[in-house]
């Protein structure tokens, strides 16, 4: 997808929950979104949930929460889980993004992902383990 955008966007769901895309395994470029996105357990993010593909020139300023009890895990302002395949580039978050534990402003857990050019300004807060301005885990 490509030169999408979504603006005032109120996303709820419970995981995989992203104002653009839940889970993207294809390519999102120069893509955004603006609003609120609410997560009520794992991986939320600002723009896509879990990424295992291309992000590239695409930004949010959407603020994200998850909101579960003992979960709340894995939250980001871009992305919340970027992992194996995935690749971001040239991408940005500036929404405030709150949960419990690994919390970060452009994505809450990187694992074995990449990340390029890319930067967060939002405020970030969490309440357990992992928490960072840009990456949480």
């Amino acid at each position: 997808m490509r030169n999408l955008g979504v603006a005032d966007a109120v996303v709820t769901g419970r995981d995989y929950v992203g104002a653009l895309v839940g889970n993207n395994e294809g390519r999102v470029g120069a893509s955004w979104a603006s609003g609120r996105v609410t997560g009520r357990d794992d991986v939320v993010g600002g723009l896509v949930g879990q990424n295992e593909g291309v992000i590239a020139a695409s930004y949010t300023s959407a603020g994200v929460t998850a909101t579960g009890g003992g979960g709340s895990e894995i939250t980001g302002g871009l992305v919340g889980w970027n992992r194996d395949t995935g690749s971001i580039l040239a991408s940005y978050a500036t929404g405030a993004v709150s949960g419990n534990r690994e919390v970060g402003g452009l994505v809450g857990s990187n694992e074995r992902g990449g990340i390029t050019a890319s930067y967060s300004t939002g405020a970030v807060s969490g309440s357990g383990l992992n928490v960072g301005g840009l990456v949480g885990q």
